[in-house]
């Protein structure tokens, strides 16, 4: 299945180098970008020059990793996605996870974060959990089947908090 992109989105990450993605693919995966041009108050990415398109700067991101973000993400895009049935898709994402190694995983990992790109992360938590688990099966053979599950912790929706409760407990030794 081919796919030709709607508009380009720069990015450039913390080794200076800028790389193009698709800007629907990128605002329906990465919450970070969407909200970015909310704030912006505006769905055109552009400047006033049609032409000469912003770029977005995404300074703890090493090229290599934003590029495998980048590719990922344009892979999974529900309405752009290179794999058009579930299969391909778990074949494509065994084939991405197979050539990583823990430092890669741990960068792809903190990148999703940065991004807040939900699925990537778990995908990546779950990637590092198995790649520890394989090392220490060779390490202790002898090791009892551990499970997991990933529950991802509430937004915090209060960024004045640890301000907040500093007052509250101010006003409870006082009374």
């Amino acid at each position: 299945m081919s796919w030709k992109r709607t508009k380009v989105l720069r990015l450039e990450s913390k080794d200076g180098k800028v790389l193009e993605a698709d800007e629907y693919c990128m605002r329906a995966m990465s919450e970070i970008i969407n909200d970015t041009f909310k704030m912006m108050g505006t769905n055109n990415y552009f400047s006033e020059n049609e032409n000469n398109p912003l770029v977005l700067l995404v300074e703890k991101v090493d090229s290599k990793t934003l590029a495998m973000v980048i590719e990922w993400c344009e892979n999974h895009s529900h309405q752009q996605g290179k794999c058009t049935t579930p299969e391909e898709l778990k074949a494509w994402d065994a084939e991405f996870i197979k050539g990583l190694d823990r430092n890669l995983t741990f960068h792809l990992e903190r990148a999703a974060g940065i991004l807040q790109i939900k699925e990537l992360y778990k995908h990546m938590m779950k990637t590092s959990i198995d790649q520890l688990l394989t090392s220490l099966k060779e390490v202790v053979p002898d090791l009892p089947k551990i499970t997991y599950t990933y529950e991802p912790r509430p937004a915090r929706t209060d960024y004045n908090y640890p301000i907040r409760s500093y007052i509250d407990r101010i006003n409870l030794e006082t009374n």
